[in-house]
């Protein structure tokens, strides 16, 4: 009797950490209809005070959500950046009202372009290592997982190269 309620308490615990800890970035993280897939984030350059991370976001239902919101305790600010080319000169801004995730559709957040922007980064991004990100939808709620880092100048994540 001792050892089947030794068993239970044990399993137990196991899943309570397994609730509260952040999801892997080897798997699909879901939130309602919303797929987060091949999470990673750049590798600080030298000093570097900010950083970005990178995704796609797939939305399998039948309705448009949206990015409003992005969050880690790495960096001071966190906002979705747009990176577009004006007359030559590449310009980054912050997307008002958030990003949309079209119903049956998906958005890459990549080098270049759509991005999750980290400004005054309080701990340096170091390949091989994880950042803890949040994100937070209009509909689907908010999700907490692992982000990789991968080089600082790398162009995809680091386990697609």
């Amino acid at each position: 009797m001792r050892f089947i309620l030794s068993s239970a308490l044990a399993a137990m615990a196991l899943a309570a950490i397994s609730v509260q800890a952040p999801a892997f970035a080897e798997d699909p993280v879901s939130v309602g209809d919303l797929r987060i897939m091949h999470p990673w984030a750049r590798a600080s350059a030298g000093h570097g005070k900010s950083g970005a991370a990178f995704m796609t976001i797939a939305n399998t239902g039948g309705a448009d959500d949206k990015l409003v919101a992005a969050s880690t305790a790495n960096a001071k600010k966190t906002e979705i950046h747009e990176t577009t080319m004006e007359d030559g000169v590449m310009k980054m801004r912050m997307l008002m009202g958030g990003l949309t995730i079209p119903a049956g559709g998906e958005v890459a957040l990549k080098p270049m372009g759509l991005h999750v922007m980290l400004m005054g980064v309080t701990e340096k991004l170091v390949e091989g290592e994880t950042l803890v990100l949040t994100l937070t939808f209009e509909k689907a709620g908010s999700v907490e997982f692992a982000v990789p880092i991968g080089g600082p100048g790398a162009m995809m994540a680091p386990n697609m190269n």
